[in-house]
């Protein structure tokens, strides 16, 4: 919403950085060290800035944002001031600001109808040329070839006559007859207090606080802790304690109260849409399983490596100073099949092994000598794939799930599968026992020998 910003005690300044190839410094290296020069010359001049960054995100209003409700606009704005302090104490929240208008005066033009009238001048005329005094007024765009903006041409006076009252007087108005008729002759100027801008979300009038976040811990989450560690002890003027609603609006029940929004709103709805389909892809793998071993253990043997893969994302995620974002979520729901599928290799084949008479622990040492090789070939082939996309900015944290989770994941499942199948071996004889009953041979009649070279399935103990 910054391109919005175009009001007259507004000002945008964009850089235009080299290609990353060209520069030592990231983007978003160069943007900290800009606020950093910048704050300090801001807040001697009583200025407000916000550094940001393109593309800065997700598309909020900014990255730490609370939307205030009251009962009257007196009370709601005094709240907001209060609230942009407390942003204003919490470490890692900078450029803080809320939007509500500094009290100003402003120029109204009062016209004088019985002489417009009589002279054959409308009002719409007459805002129509003073908007286009003011600069207001677009005659059209320039022509000149492809363009990915259009650029207006605009009408207007010089900033010294604009600025001036009595010279905006001699502004010249066509009159009915053909004649001009200067403005000061059909009305006059009156300073009056601009009225503040009121804000609405769903019909409800609020006011904006926001800021963004910097430092080591740069998810707006620690902003909020640390705001809501301030509100503890204080009252509002309608003597409400402030608590902020994480997952909606706050119940309109006309006194103080706000909601936590910007990039909150995002990463809350982005991970639980992405846990509840983490959560029904592990339930339909499990029923997949259970359809296919018709067992109910063997499946939970077979989906051990999932959790696995958490010992090395976190640590990945650590060692590589990246943040756990959405990109890293679907990386590890990505890993949690894959490391499925390394599972059921590992596992039939050991059930297979036992279903030609081999004990337990020789079918999975077994089913690990001739397993391991593939396993590892498929998940070096996705980690390299991984490491292609390490460094870029939005699918980083996508590597590293893929990258170090698969590390560990394939380490750790070729030591506790094994141990995990012994210990369900249970399971493997009954499935084992089932398959003999049916494949059970026509009894031989009494007193005839066994055909040559028969020979009966090996069992171990139970």
């Amino acid at each position: 919403h910054y391109y919005l910003r175009g009001r007259a005690w507004e000002g945008d300044i964009q850089v235009m950085l080299l290609d990353k190839d060209d520069r030592e410094r990231s983007s978003h290296e160069i943007a900290s060290a800009v606020r950093d020069l910048l704050a300090p010359v801001a807040m001697d001049l009583g200025a407000r800035i916000a550094v940001v960054e393109m593309p800065p995100g997700p598309p909020v209003l900014q990255t730490v944002v609370a939307e205030l409700y009251g009962p009257d606009a007196e009370t709601r704005r005094q709240v907001a001031a209060d609230l942009t302090q407390m942003f204003e104490q919490v470490p890692d929240i900078v450029d803080v600001d809320n939007y509500m208008s500094e009290p100003h005066d402003r120029w109204r033009f009062l016209v004088d109808t019985e002489k417009a009238t009589r002279r054959g001048i409308t009002v719409d005329a007459i805002n129509r040329n003073l908007a286009m005094a003011m600069g207001g007024y677009e005659l059209g765009d320039v022509k000149r070839g492809r363009v990915l903006e259009p650029v207006d041409i605009v009408v207007e006076l010089p900033l010294s006559l604009r600025a001036s009252t009595s010279a905006l007087g001699h502004l010249p108005l066509a009159a009915a007859d053909g004649g001009m008729v200067p403005l000061a002759e059909l009305g006059w100027f009156e300073k009056v207090p601009e009225d503040p801008i009121i804000y609405h979300t769903d019909l409800r009038p609020m006011e904006y606080v926001v800021g963004e976040m910097a430092g080591r811990l740069g998810a707006p989450i620690y902003g909020m802790l640390g705001v809501g560690d301030l509100l503890e002890d204080y009252r509002t003027p309608d003597a409400v304690t402030l608590v902020g609603t994480l997952t909606g609006p706050p119940p309109d029940e006309g006194m103080s109260s706000f909601e936590w929004t910007g990039e909150w709103t995002v990463t809350y709805e982005t991970f639980r849409d992405l846990g509840l389909a983490f959560a029904a892809a592990l339930v339909l793998i499990y029923i997949l399983l259970v359809i296919e071993f018709e067992n109910f253990l063997i499946p939970a043997t077979v989906m051990l490596p999932i959790p696995l893969t958490v010992i090395g994302i976190v640590p990945g995620h650590w060692l590589l100073d990246a943040e756990f974002t959405a990109t890293s979520m679907i990386g590890f729901i990505a890993l949690a099949g894959i490391e499925v599928r390394n599972s059921i290799l590992f596992v039939d084949f050991a059930k297979n092994e036992m279903h030609r008479g081999l004990e337990i622990e020789e079918a999975v040492l077994r089913a690990g000598q001739t397993r391991m090789r593939p396993i590892w070939v498929t998940d070096l082939t996705m980690m390299a794939g991984a490491t292609a996309i390490l460094f870029d900015p939005i699918f980083e944290g996508m590597a590293i799930s893929l990258l170090f989770g698969a590390i560990t994941s394939v380490t750790l499942t070729m030591l506790t599968l094994p141990l995990r199948c012994i210990a369900a071996r249970n399971a493997f004889y009954e499935k084992q026992v089932e398959g003999k009953d049916e494949a059970e041979p026509t009894p031989t009649p009494a007193g005839t020998a066994a055909p040559r070279g028969a020979q009966s399935p090996r069992f171990g103990s139970p």
